[in-house]
């Protein structure tokens, strides 16, 4: 079956970075969009508001045309951006800013009823409502046009909710190799995370004369390739943890071994006989007890800080760009290394989970309790999070061509990350039962914070003239507030690896009392 197992993990990465996250890559729909005149109507001939938003405007902000064609015509009866131009003001970049920052609070959501949805009816019918709402995104996308600039609104959410229940269920594939658990989450969060390329490679597509109506109609068929893989290539309810000796899932074997993967007490003797789930039989308790505890929060506080870092980075790069660059040519090539780079991000995408498994075996050389030896690799993982985070704000921080160029491949590394990390945690931390709910829950909070990214951006472009500088200062200072959590792990793992010692000093002691005992009775008898 390991060769199943893996055909599995394939599949679900390649989905994961073509059809799940295709919403990351905004960023570089935004000037296509921009050039083909999406939301002009906000601006006057001139580059200034209509005063649609209720605020006048002092200066143009221009959107880089970075991956633009030259030539063609359009059969449109307004004309194309590549036969004229379209006026471009900040009220259109705060319009883009917003559908960005909606689609990520979404994604928020839809993760925590996504993990309902998983927890009560299982892979299948979570991954068939995926393929429907994703396939409705994509043809929201296609019947958009400059006439009809609002249906981007509809079609990013539903891409960003598809991509949430995907990525709620594909996250169970890591059960499949116990060994190579955190390596696989972390492999599969970052080629989700990498699924931006596939609007970078869009926009080359349109470069060469593909309408984006033809672009997005294909990405819409990808749904059905999906909506037949779930037959094949997922259980029909969930991979449990530990994966059961000789456990068969998908289509063909389903009416097979349905009575096997079923029945509760042939799955309890297989997870007996694998050793059991450590989190499971720690913690039996309620959705509602496990969010009280103080790692759910403090793991929760981490990702909110550096979920808002990396979304505002994200959602305006575009802007921040054109405020470290001088002439479009060096516009082109600095929002070029950066597709470059994120494309290369799945390749970095495995080394959070490498960390945590390499730290994992070399702790366990030293002590034998398995949640010890979690906590403390959880510990050393935060904390190079945490400094990765500060050092990549730093560098964004200092108004140098040469140090935002530096930054590109931190953050891709900070940005896999950031979520890589989260997912550990819950995963090893709590039974594998509620990662789903958690995980949401966890997002919405991240969420909710998420959205200071839209008044943020109007800051940057109304108070401080286009500067990113001070907001970057203080985002720099809330990262390094993220300490909190590798400090309360470490801490909590002090408190029970002493625990465990006094127990088992405690365990000593009543042994050698009863040896002496049961000696006494033996000498009198």
């Amino acid at each position: 079956m390991t060769v199943q197992y893996l055909i599995t993990v394939i599949y679900l990465g390649l989905e994961n970075l073509v059809i799940s996250a295709a919403f990351n890559g905004w960023t570089f729909l935004t000037p296509i969009l921009t050039d083909e005149g999406y939301f002009s109507t906000l601006c006057d001939e001139h580059g200034k508001e209509m005063g649609v938003l209720g605020f006048d405007a002092h200066d143009a902000i221009r959107l880089p045309s970075t991956l633009l064609a030259n030539s063609s015509n359009s059969s449109s009866d307004l004309p194309s951006s590549k036969t004229a131009s379209y006026p471009t003001c900040i009220s259109q970049t705060e319009i883009f800013n917003l559908i960005f920052t909606l689609t990520t609070v979404v994604q928020k959501l839809a993760a925590f009823t996504g993990g309902i949805i998983f927890q009560r009816f299982g892979t299948w019918v979570t991954r068939i409502l995926a393929c429907f709402i994703c396939a409705g995104g994509q043809l929201f996308l296609g019947f958009s046009s400059v006439n009809r600039p609002e249906l981007l609104f509809p079609g990013m959410l539903c891409l960003s909710a598809s991509g949430s229940l995907f990525y709620m269920v594909n996250m169970q594939a890591g059960n499949l190799f116990p060994k190579a658990r955190s390596t696989i989450i972390s492999t599969l969060v970052g080629l989700f995370l990498s699924g931006s390329v596939v609007f970078w490679v869009v926009s080359f597509v349109h470069d060469m004369g593909v309408p984006l109506s033809t672009i997005f109609y294909f990405l819409a068929s990808l749904a059905v390739v999906s909506l037949f893989a779930t037959f094949f290539f997922t259980s029909r309810q969930y991979f449990p943890h530990p994966i059961p000796q000789n456990f068969r899932y998908g289509v063909v074997d389903f009416k097979k071994h349905k009575k096997a993967n079923e029945n509760p007490e042939a799955l309890k003797a297989s997870n007996n006989a694998n050793g059991g789930s450590l989190a499971v039989e720690e913690k039996p308790a309620s959705f509602f007890t496990l969010i009280r505890e103080t790692f759910f929060w403090t793991n929760a506080m981490q990702l909110i800080i550096m979920n808002l870092r990396n979304e505002f980075f994200q959602g305006t790069f575009d802007t921040w760009a054109e405020s470290v660059v001088d002439g479009e040519a060096e516009l082109d090539k600095l929002t070029n290394v950066f597709g470059i780079i994120l494309l290369c991000g799945g390749i970095a995408a495995p080394l959070t989970g490498i960390v945590v498994d390499a730290l994992k075996q070399n702790f366990q050389k030293a002590m034998k309790n398995e949640k010890l030896v979690e906590l403390k690799a959880l510990c050393v993982s935060s904390a190079l999070l945490t400094a990765i985070s500060v050092f990549f704000s730093a560098m964004q921080c200092i108004p140098n061509l040469t140090a935002s160029y530096v930054s590109l491949p931190l953050y891709v590394l900070f940005r896999v990350s950031i979520y890589s990390n989260c997912s550990i945690a819950i995963a090893s931390y709590f039974p594998s039962k509620y990662f789903g709910t958690l995980y949401g829950a966890t997002l919405i909070l991240a969420g909710v914070v998420s959205l200071l990214r839209y008044p943020l951006l109007s800051l940057v472009l109304r108070t401080f003239n286009g500067s990113f500088i001070e907001i970057n200062a203080i985002l720099l200072a809330t990262c390094f507030l993220s300490i909190v959590h590798p400090i309360h792990l470490w801490r909590l793992y002090k408190h029970k690896a002493g625990k465990e010692t006094i127990d088992s000093d405690l365990s000593s002691v009543c042994k050698t009392v009863r040896g002496s005992v049961n000696a006494s009775f033996e000498n009198d008898a």
